[in-house]
């Protein structure tokens, strides 16, 4: 089953090299959880209100607060991404506890992921207008549960798929959205097999979270923060493994 093989190699890619793993992300990475906890520490009152029965309208910085918050995280996560990519494809070790700062690349990457992004949602939109007029036209309702039977999985599928640009821009290799298809053509079913695990994985190890009577509590946010760097590691490894395997011919050992 190669969408499990290329979901395990991903994993076997950080615990094989975790050494090099925290030497690439564990800094820049912990910035963000300091960060990321102490807003939600001095935000999560208003979290809870927001999310609430009744909800409250949280107070006029608190937008601004997790825009601040949001832009700075893409930004780290963005760099960790970059060196993870060019040490694996490259052998590129980064000389110090923080990854040289990768310049242009780090924007090329986020334009990417951006233009990724705006791609799979279009789809999205047009599955749900088609569906939603054949729920109208046809007086069934109940027909737009296939938003979601027919868009999640379309979505997961097209956007691994295309996701080979991110890794290749990372180490300075030209590939546009059609190359990225082609190279992963007849792949479709190996690619949403290899999405539900890490989904499912991602479900797992954030359970104990998720279950939390608190989540805005200091123990629930720091248990969130370190399964978080490992399934973020996981999951940019995921598109390093695609990237390797089905543009560049790497085994999956």
């Amino acid at each position: 089953m190669k969408g499990w093989n290329l979901f395990m190699h991903s994993v076997r890619m950080v615990f094989g090299n975790l050494g090099m793993a925290a030497q690439v992300s564990l800094v820049l990475y912990a910035i963000y959880a300091v960060t990321y906890i102490g807003l939600m520490q001095s935000l999560g009152p208003e979290m809870l209100m927001l999310e609430g029965p009744a909800p409250v309208l949280p107070s006029s910085g608190f937008w601004l607060k997790l825009m601040c918050v949001y832009v700075v995280s893409m930004v780290l996560i963005t760099w960790v991404a970059v060196a993870w990519h060019r040490y694996v494809l490259l052998g590129e070790a980064p000389a110090g506890w923080v990854p040289a700062w990768p310049g242009s690349k780090i924007l090329g990457y986020l334009s990417r992921s951006i233009l990724l992004g705006l791609v799979v949602m279009a789809v999205m939109i047009i599955i749900g207008f088609v569906i939603g007029f054949l729920a109208a036209a046809l007086g069934m309702p109940s027909l737009s549960v296939l938003i979601v039977i027919i868009g999640l999985p379309l979505s997961l599928v097209m956007a691994f798929r295309l996701s080979a640009i991110l890794p290749a821009g990372a180490v300075g290799k030209p590939m546009g959205l059609k190359d990225a298809w082609q190279a992963t053509s007849g792949q479709s079913g190996t690619v949403f097999l290899m999405a539900i695990f890490l989904a499912l994985g991602s479900v797992i190890v954030s359970l104990p979270s998720l279950i939390s009577e608190n989540p805005y509590s200091m123990l629930n946010l720091i248990y969130t923060m370190v399964t978080g760097w490992f399934m973020a590691m996981v999951s940019v490894s995921v598109l390093t493994t695609l990237y390797g395997h089905f543009v560049e011919g790497r085994d999956l050992d």
